[in-house]
């Protein structure tokens, strides 16, 4: 599969601007909709620019996915986790 080269004003608005406001979001954002967000808008950019929009960033995409599957993401070891447990506990006094 041969990629489609991308014009340069469009390679440099991905590498410069796009991508690392990607990669920001994801290392800082706790909260698991934004990452969610973040990489549906990859697919699409995927799907709708082909893969010559997201080749240059597949090694930092994998690493993102493992560190989700691994579940070591920020989203996924800091407050987020917590918010989740709480309403567990709401149900105990609900039986009494």
């Amino acid at each position: 599969m041969e990629l489609v080269s991308l014009p340069p004003q469009v390679k440099e608005f991905l590498d410069t601007i796009l991508f690392p406001h990607f990669k920001t979001r994801i290392s800082d954002d706790e909260h698991k909709e934004v990452i969610e967000k973040v990489l549906e808008c990859i697919r699409d950019l995927a799907e709708e620019m082909g893969p010559a929009s997201i080749a240059d960033h597949m090694e930092w995409i994998v690493a993102t996915i493992e560190s989700l599957l691994d579940k070591t993401a920020t989203c996924q070891s800091r407050k987020g986790d917590m918010d989740n447990e709480g309403p567990e506990e709401g149900d105990d006094s609900e039986d009494s």
